[in-house]
């Protein structure tokens, strides 16, 4: 799961706030394109249609409590920071939102 948080418009004076381009620019770097549908008894795609549903979930999960508990120019400035170095860990805050998402959406 990919956690790109947000890509600015190329040319535009960039939001003081939280978007629809804000969560659709987070929803394609976490989730990635969603998955072909699966024929009927297809039991691979199946499990890959599975896995990107769970994955879609889990990322709006994260966007909904980050949106909710971090304000746009903390998520700005975290964004930066990633963009800059991939490697960089998650802020606390991030890494807590994404493990409480992750526990929530995935029913073992």
């Amino acid at each position: 799961m990919g956690l790109g948080l947000v890509a600015g418009a190329c040319g535009e004076d960039p939001p003081l706030a939280y978007t629809v381009e804000t969560e659709a620019n987070f929803m394609a770097s976490c989730s990635g394109p969603p998955p072909a549908r699966a024929e009927p008894g297809d039991a691979e795609a199946a499990t890959q249609v599975r896995v990107a549903n769970i994955q879609r979930d889990i990322c709006e999960c994260v966007y909904d409590d980050t949106k909710s508990g971090l304000n746009y120019s903390r998520f700005s400035e975290y964004d930066a920071q990633l963009k800059a170095d991939l490697t960089r860990e998650l802020q606390a805050f991030v890494t807590t939102i994404v493990a409480n998402c992750v526990t929530q959406e995935v029913k073992l």
